[in-house]
Parts: structure tokens; C-alpha cells; sequence
């Protein structure tokens, strides 16, 4: 570990000024905690970065969100094993390569205490997808997962699903834009029950039409969930009557996200009438889902009985000026309201009966 004087000296000659504070903030706040989220540190902060970690003998969370250069990226992995303590690693939204992935695979090994691992929006092909599968597999203590848009190819899809046996503490996974064909989305329904301390699943566009009725009726094995993203799945008629029937197991349940422009009105109005009993519901998304003035009416009905609700989000529901005269009664009674979304919702006509309640 760095003595006083070498710290100052190495963050002295540092040439991006970024890295030089988060290093102080870090070692300010006891050295285990390093976040460069969101600063473009270029290959120059990489390798600065990099020279710094083996001196950060306590660092417990590194989070590098949006911070990484192509070049860059590989640099800062290397040095990763100089950290094996580490339990957050958060690459997030950075342009990693299908190369940059497989070193990173190579190296998860060596951070056995990983528990929090976040990887969306790497640029993997299906190589890198299976070697980076393989190696989450020992990471025996994983409890939340972020690999949206990062597995390529069914094989891979396929391969982490069975490893949902091997993480019994998993709380929070996310797959979004992750392509789940018929055999991926079926060993996705198969491998929930093996989750049951899940409380928030992600899985926005990931199926094909009619691919997401399995997973949507697994989510009976998980009583625990507070948040469900289901948006951009062209959920078929019997892929909602399947939520309805999951639904009453799911009492825990916060935040919902269905937005599809599959929905038709009698399932809409089933939908809503299930919603009803959710008492919980904090946040709502249900843009392009609530379909003719019968479901707006039933939405109207609801509202009463989710006295916390404080996100609605309608984008893209036609609302006529009979269901927007009873939205807007309801949302002014509605307390808890902070944010309503109605973007290319209301027609000019009906505008004038919403009001103003917010």
C-alpha cells in the first residue's frame, strides 16, 4: 500500500485529472470504494488507473460506467487480479470487444468474491458469450447480474440459465435486449424456480412473439420480486392471461413495466381488473398497453387502490375525453402521484377534461 508521500507523488504526475480525484476520494473514504462512472478517461486514465490498483489493497467496489475506451478497456482488466477482493464490478455501457471480453473472462477467476457484476452493452460475439458464461459459473456468490445486451447466440443464453442453480442468493438479474429464442426462453422458465430470493428481473425485448408466456408463468416461483421489466416483448393475449394468473403471487411486487403494442382491449381490461388488487404498485408503465376507453375507465378504477403509486407512464394509449375526464378525476385524488406520462396519448379534444392535478 502506498505510503502518504508515494500517493501524492503517483497523483501528482497523473495526467487525467478525473482519475487523480477519484483516487483521492477513494483513499479519502477509506480505499475501497473507486468510481469513475460516466468519465471518459481515454487509454492515458486507463493505464493510470491501472498502474494505481495494485496499491489498492482494500478496494472492494470499482465502477467504471461509461468510462472506458476501446484500448482502454483491456489495460484496466489486466490489473484486475491486483484487486481480489473485490465484491462490485461495474463495466457498464462501455465499448468492450469480443478480445477485451474473453480477457475479461479469464479473469473473473481470480475475483472469487465477486457478488455484484455488471456487463451490459459489451460488443461480444458468440465465443466470447460461452467464455464468459463458463467463468460466471464460479462466481458462487452472485447476487445481482447485469448482462443486457452482452450474450450473443442461444448456446450462451442457454448455458447462463443453467447456472441460475448455482447462485441461491441471485436478487437481481437483468438480460435486457438479450435474444431468448424458444430453447433460451424455455431454460430461462425452467431455472427461475431455482431463484427464489429474485426481486427485480429485467428481460426488456428479449422474445420473439409468443416466447414469453414460460417465463412469465415462472414468476409463480418468485413471491419475493418488487420489480418486473417486461417492455418491448410482443406480448401475445395469452401471454398477458398468464401475468393475470401469476399476478396474486406476486405480492411484493413495486414497479411493473409492460409496454406492447400487442395487447388487445379484452386483455387490456383483464390486465387492469388484476392490477386492481396490487396494493403495493409504486411504478407503472403501461404505454401502448391499455387499449380502448373500457381499459382507460378500468385504469380510472384502479387508482384508488394503490394509494403509493407515484410513476403512472401512458405514452401512446389513446385516451378520448370520457377516459380522460375519469383519469384526471382519479389522479387528483391521488395523493401520492409525482409523475404522469401521457406522450402522444390525448387527442386535442379531450385534453381540456384531464385537468391539471399534478
Amino acid at each position: 500500500m502506498w505510503s502518504d508521500t508515494e500517493f501524492a507523488a503517483f497523483v501528482d504526475g497523473c495526467k487525467v485529472p478525473d482519475v487523480a480525484e477519484a483516487l483521492r476520494t477513494c483513499r479519502t473514504g477509506g480505499g475501497t470504494t473507486l468510481i469513475l462512472n460516466n468519465k471518459v478517461i481515454g487509454e492515458a486514465g486507463a493505464a493510470s488507473l491501472a498502474a494505481a490498483l495494485p496499491h489498492l489493497e482494500g478496494l472492494t467496489q470499482l465502477h467504471l460506467h461509461a468510462s472506458l475506451s476501446a484500448g482502454g478497456g483491456e489495460t484496466v482488466i489486466s490489473a484486475l487480479p491486483s484487486v481480489p477482493n473485490l465484491t462490485q464490478l461495474n463495466l457498464n455501457a462501455n465499448p468492450l470487444s469480443s478480445q477485451c471480453v474473453m480477457s475479461l473472462a479469464a479473469t473473473l477467476p481470480k475475483l472469487p468474491a465477486l457478488n455484484r457484476f455488471y456487463l451490459d452493452s459489451a460488443s461480444c460475439d458468440e465465443e466470447s458469450s460461452l467464455c464468459l458464461v463458463s467463468a460466471l459459473k464460479g462466481l458462487d456468490h452472485l447476487t445481482h447480474l447485469n448482462l443486457g445486451g452482452s450474450l450473443v447466440g442461444e448456446e450462451a443464453v442457454v448455458g447462463l440459465t443453467r447456472h441460475l442453480a448455482h447462485w441461491p442468493d441471485l436478487t437481481y438479474l437483468v438480460l435486457n435486449h438479450c435474444v431468448l429464442g424458444p430453447a433460451g426462453a424455455s431454460a430461462l422458465a425452467d431455472s427461475l424456480r431455482h431463484t427464489p430470493k429474485l426481486t427485480q428481473l429485467h428481460v426488456h425485448q428479449c422474445f420473439a412473439s409468443g416466447g414469453a408466456e414460460g417465463v412469465i408463468k415462472a414468476l409463480t416461483h418468485l413471491p419475493r420480486l418488487t420489480m418486473v421489466n417486461l417492455n418491448a416483448n410482443p406480448l401475445s393475449a395469452s401471454d398477458i392471461q398468464a401475468f393475470t394468473m401469476a399476478l396474486p403471487s406476486l405480492r411484493c411486487l413495486q414497479t411493473l413495466y409492460i409496454n406492447t403494442s400487442t395487447c388487445d382491449p379484452k386483455s387490456s381490461v383483464a390486465l387492469l381488473k388484476a392490477l386492481k388488487g396490487l396494493s403495493t404498485l409504486v411504478k407503472l408503465n403501461l404505454s401502448k398497453t391499455v387499449v380502448g376507453e373500457e381499459a382507460i375507465l378500468e385504469l380510472a378504477s384502479c387508482m384508488e387502490h394503490w394509494p403509493n403509486l407515484s410513476q403512472l407512464v401512458l405514452n401512446h394509449c389513446v385516451v378520448g375525453s370520457v377516459g380522460a375526464a375519469a383519469l384526471g378525476e382519479a389522479l387528483s385524488h391521488t395523493a401520492s402521484i409525482t409523475e404522469v406520462q401521457l406522450n402522444t396519448c390525448i387527442h386535442h379534444y379531450a385534453l381540456y377534461t384531464l385537468g391539471t392535478p399534478l
